[in-house]
């Protein structure tokens, strides 16, 4: 919300001073989010990736620290949204219709 405009030392120095409300943080488990993306039509294909085939939509990186909770309603953010194409929708594609769900690993190595 705009709260006003503040004039600076400086000449011609403005500052736009806004507010926003305060949201409590609450958990989710990886249940609630396969309940949430199940319930708007994905299907999963790894721990934090889901894809409906309706409209080619892929939702990745969607794991318990990029959703929250507002009332009864999860809220995705800093979640990965893309149309794939190519290889990579094959991929989704076949892994989907063959009922398999993918587990990302993450490694993490260094140069010796």
């Amino acid at each position: 919300m705009l709260e006003g405009i503040i004039a600076q030392d400086a000449p011609r120095d403005l500052a736009i001073v806004t507010s926003q409300p305060r949201f409590d943080i609450v958990p989710v488990s990886t249940p609630e989010i396969d309940a949430c993306f199940a319930g708007l039509g994905f299907q999963k294909v790894t721990d934090s990736a889901y894809y409906r085939a309706e409209d080619n939509l892929g939702v990745f990186d969607a794991h318990d620290k990029n959703l929250v909770r507002a009332g009864d309603d999860l809220i995705p953010f800093d979640v990965i949204p893309c149309h794939p194409g190519g290889g990579f929708l094959q991929f989704i594609q076949d892994t989907v219709s063959a009922g398999h769900q993918l587990r990302a690993v993450r490694t993490v190595s260094t140069a010796s």
